[in-house]
């Protein structure tokens, strides 16, 4: 149902095989608590990782392994939030969807902090995809499920998200919504029809004119710059 690539701790960056879940082992993974004093433990990443080609910007890469870095991302499978205050689901257009919600290491109700993680289980894994690409990607879904108070470093497309813990003194929240699977490539093929149609647009305009309106068009203006400079008509999308 859902692939993960598990990690011991944040500086474990060559990471086994991705494991597919069922949901039963989901249920289990996102619903029970492991009592510990350390935050940084045992964690997931909603993500399928390449082997390491060695021209990794890092020191010693390790070639041949799997290497948990944003230019290895093979697919991303999950859309994953950290929320810093308590979720209102009501508000949050998830109704509908299937769904893991669970208190974070650092939540703490008698100090007045709230955190949890929602885990959006993706029909079909993005395959592919850039890291610009996913943030805009990841936008776009918070924005279509109404979820506005997250915290923004999730957006990182090699995010390691640490699996349920909590001091032995303090109360834990776990839930399971039932639902349909987040459909993330439907999404994404609509925002790159409203990106082609922009670009489109941007390529019969005056070249003064033309200048990126929304995030993401970055990438297409040279292909707008070519078609206007060379005048010759394009006959295949961009």
């Amino acid at each position: 149902m859902l692939r993960l690539t598990f990690v011991d701790n944040r500086f474990h960056v060559t990471p086994g095989d991705w494991e597919d879940q069922t949901e039963e082992a989901l249920d289990k993974l996102f619903g029970e608590h492991r009592q510990s004093f350390k935050k940084d433990s045992h964690g997931f990443i909603p993500a399928r990782f390449d082997v390491c080609d060695g021209a990794c910007p890092v020191e010693n890469p390790p070639i041949g392994k799997r290497h948990r870095a944003d230019k290895h991302v093979l697919a991303v499978t999950a859309l994953v939030v950290d929320l810093d205050s308590s979720p209102d689901l009501e508000s949050i257009q998830a109704g509908h969807l299937k769904y893991w919600l669970y208190s974070s290491h650092s939540h703490d109700p008698s100090s007045g902090k709230f955190k949890f993680r929602l885990v959006f289980p993706f029909k079909k894994e993005v395959v592919g995809i850039s890291v610009t690409d996913w943030k805009v990607l990841y936008r776009e879904l918070c924005k279509r499920l109404s979820i506005s108070n997250y915290d923004t470093t999730c957006e990182n497309i090699s995010r390691i998200f640490y699996l349920p813990a909590c001091l032995p003194s303090r109360s834990v929240a776990t839930l399971k919504n039932q639902g349909e699977l987040l459909d993330a490539n439907f999404v994404w093929q609509e925002i790159q029809a409203a990106r082609d149609a922009e670009l489109a647009k941007q390529a019969q305009a005056p070249l003064a004119t033309i200048h990126p309106i929304k995030p993401g068009l970055y990438e297409g203006l040279p292909k707008v710059m070519f078609a206007r400079l060379s005048n010759e008509p394009r006959t295949e999308p961009w």
